[in-house]
C-alpha cells in the first residue's frame, strides 16, 4: 500500500498569462505640489522642491517669468512651461554670442544657425524688440 500523499497544486494561477500594462505615471496624476522654492546664493537660480521628493533647479528668471510659487500644483505643462522658456533664453545667449562674432549677421542667417524652430524665431523676435537686429 503507498502510504505518501500527494500534493495537488493549489496555487492560483492566471488565465491569462500577458500581465496588463500600467497606465504611466505622470506629475499630474500624483497631484504633485511645489513644497518650497530657495534663491541660491547669488541670485540666479532656484531650487524647487517638490511634495514627491524631487528637486528641480531652473534659473531665477525663468522661474519668475512661469509664475513659480509654493503651494502650486507641479503640472506637465508647467514644466513644459519651463523647458520652452529655458530653451528660448540658450537660443537668445547663443544669438548674442553669433551676434558678437558676425555683428552684420542677417535674421535669416542667424535663423539657420539657431536651428529655426520656434524658440529661435522668438530669441530673434526679442532681439528685434531690443534693437540687436
Amino acid at each position: 500500500m503507498n502510504t505518501k500523499k500527494t500534493r495537488l497544486n493549489t496555487r492560483k494561477t492566471n488565465s491569462d498569462p500577458k500581465p496588463k500594462p500600467k497606465p504611466p505615471k505622470t506629475a499630474t496624476a500624483a497631484h504633485v505640489t511645489i513644497a518650497a522654492t530657495a534663491l541660491s546664493r547669488d541670485g540666479a537660480s532656484l531650487t524647487i522642491s517638490l511634495s514627491d521628493k524631487r528637486r528641480v533647479r531652473v534659473p531665477a528668471t525663468i522661474a519668475l517669468a512661469a509664475r513659480v510659487r509654493a503651494g502650486a500644483r507641479w503640472t506637465d505643462a508647467l514644466a513644459a512651461r519651463i523647458d520652452r522658456l529655458a530653451d528660448e533664453a540658450r537660443k537668445y545667449a547663443q544669438a548674442l554670442d553669433i551676434l558678437a562674432t558676425s555683428p552684420r549677421a542677417t535674421k535669416s542667417e542667424l535663423l539657420r544657425r539657431l536651428g529655426g524652430d520656434a524658440a529661435a524665431r522668438s530669441a530673434l523676435k526679442t532681439l528685434a524688440e531690443n534693437g540687436w537686429l
